[in-house]
């Protein structure tokens, strides 16, 4: 099952931060585009595992793993603070879909968010 699709369909359709703007984003999956605009959010599908439940049960568990990458382009010290600032409002929208939306992903059962 490819997991990141759905996880890219519920944070862009809830996304409300305007800095970043969602404009700005340069959504990638599974490959990081050196390239690309200073802005992306990368969604990688990690390999799957079985786990044993009871007596011949297993659950499968996909992983997903969300990395930001910002291109810093001006190196002084205003530049670096507001790059820092649209990094964590990024990493801080991000988290908050996640956490609303954790049961109410389509054909995702649960979302195991690390730390909460």
């Amino acid at each position: 099952m490819n997991v990141a699709p759905l996880i890219y369909t519920c944070l862009y359709n809830s996304w409300t931060e305007t800095n970043p703007p969602l404009s700005s984003i340069v959504w990638k999956y599974d490959e990081f585009d050196p390239k690309s605009p200073s802005l992306q959010i990368l969604l990688e599908n990690l390999p799957e595992r079985s786990v044993w439940v009871n007596r011949g049960t297993y659950r499968v568990e996909h992983k997903v793993k969300i990395t930001i990458y910002m291109k810093l382009i001006h190196y002084n010290i205003s530049s670096i603070t507001n790059y820092k600032t649209t990094w964590f409002n990024t990493k801080q929208e991000i988290n908050r879909i996640l956490a609303i939306n954790k049961y109410n992903i389509s054909d995702i059962n649960n979302l195991d968010l690390p730390g909460g």
